[in-house]
Order: C-alpha cells, then structure tokens, then sequence
C-alpha cells in the first residue's frame, strides 16, 4: 500500500502517474495510442454515469444516470474483478478461483476513479481492481440487461 502520491496526499492505491510515465520513457515503452471505438460506443461512455452507489452486507446497488438500477451479489462483482491480479493480462485467463472468494464477501468501501470507474474495496483486502462504467453495466443481471444483451448478441 502506498502512503504518497504525484501530489503528496495519501492515497490506498499501488502505483503512481510517475510510475507509469517511467514506463513509457523505458527503450520500447510508448504510451497507448488513439483506441478506435464505433459512435454509439462513444455516446454511452460519455453519458454513462453513476448518480448514487450504496453498499449493503451482501450487494452493491448502482443508480445509473440514465435512471436505471442495477443491483449486484458481492461475491459475483468480485469473483468478475478483471484487475492484474484476477485476470492474466495477454491470454485474458481468470487467475482467480471462484472458490476462494468468501460467500460472506462484500464492498466495504468504494472510491470514484475519475468519471469513469469505481474502485472497490473488499473485505478480503482486494482493492486493486478498478471497474470501468460501461463493462460495470453489462454485468447487471436484471431481466431488462439480459434481454437487451440477448438481442444484440454481446
């Protein structure tokens, strides 16, 4: 855990922006291009927030801004972290197990990266997976989501 960061103000996070930006002066290390995404890609993720998020003992409950509501199982949102940690980076093979995840798992806390992502905090002491809005939203499991993803196949 780090206590510091580019700014000097405590943080709970690994790594820092210098960090990376170490990285991409290294011999070979460049920073990421443009990412081409259709329009309708683009559309959703800038209109795409959260306007409320509350943790209970057993699931989180998203309040999109478009008025939907989504409500996640602890251990099922966990078990989908897809941080370095829990997915292998280039085969994209889940690392971890969902057998070790506690059935008693649950957000403890949560902070908001940017106006992007929300970054949890699990009682199992995992915290460095980040969820990005839009992959977030497509793991709702209600009826309307499921339907939706039905038609267009994703």
């Amino acid at each position: 855990m780090s206590t510091g960061g580019d700014i000097g103000n405590d943080c709970w996070c690994e790594g820092t922006v210098s960090t990376i930006l170490a990285i991409w002066d290294q011999p070979g290390g460049q920073a990421p291009g443009p990412l081409e995404k259709d329009e309708d890609e683009v559309q959703m993720a800038a209109n795409l927030g959260i306007d409320k998020l509350e943790l209970t003992e057993d699931c989180v409950v998203v309040e999109w801004s478009d008025g939907h509501q989504s409500k996640y199982d602890s251990k099922y949102l966990r078990i989908n972290c897809s941080c370095a940690e829990c997915v292998e980076k280039w085969s994209n093979r889940k690392l971890l197990d969902p057998a070790t995840v506690p059935a008693d798992i649950h957000a403890e806390d949560y902070l908001m990266v940017g106006r992007y992502a929300v970054q949890f905090l699990w009682s199992d002491t995992h915290y460095t997976g980040i969820y990005p809005f839009k992959p977030l939203r497509a793991l709702c499991q209600c009826d309307e989501c499921k339907a939706s993803r039905e038609r267009t196949g994703i």
